[in-house]
């Protein structure tokens, strides 16, 4: 979802009023295609469970710090969203790799203090532009919404261009 609204707005369409995801048709089968490449199978949930190791702590930071953030700022730069991919979980259990998200990244502010703030669209919650994903000077994050974020990166091509 988080992919299709990057469309919309870059090519400056509306997002569908309706909440629900749809059921049949066009457009749940572009959402469809959409979460499947966003899963950029088989790396991607490997990669995803990699990160939510307990002991790897300062490589989600690092991860954050080094390609997170530059990527997003680069996308951002270039006048494009970017997908980013939100750890949400530290568990040895493979089970909660379904717990991770994939939002998309709309606009990015550096704090005097080092501290990053991340506007992000969050499909699970629609309609509200205070979003923020926060990012300390160390690669901590903080997520300002339901659920922890531990780290995230730009996932897949990651910006989203204008459909042709």
């Amino acid at each position: 979802m988080a992919y299709e609204a990057g469309r919309a707005w870059v090519s400056g369409r509306a997002l569908p009023a309706d909440r629900a995801a749809p059921v049949g048709g066009p457009l749940a089968d572009r959402l469809w295609r959409a979460q499947l490449v966003s899963l950029q199978l088989p790396l991607g949930p490997l990669r995803y469970l990699l990160l939510q190791l307990p002991p790897l702590a300062a490589a989600r930071r690092r991860v954050t710090l080094t390609r997170g953030l530059p990527r997003l700022r680069t996308a951002l730069a270039a006048g494009r969203p970017a997908l980013l991919g939100l750890v949400r979980t530290v568990s040895w259990d493979p089970r909660r790799v379904v717990e991770h998200h994939v939002v998309l990244g709309v606009g990015l502010a550096v704090h005097p203090d080092g501290t990053a703030e991340v506007a992000v669209y969050d499909p699970n919650h629609p309609g509200d532009d205070t979003v923020r994903i926060t990012v300390a000077a160390d690669g901590s994050t903080g997520y300002s919404h339901r659920g922890d974020v531990v780290a995230f990166t730009v996932v897949g091509a990651g910006v989203i261009a204008a459909r042709p």
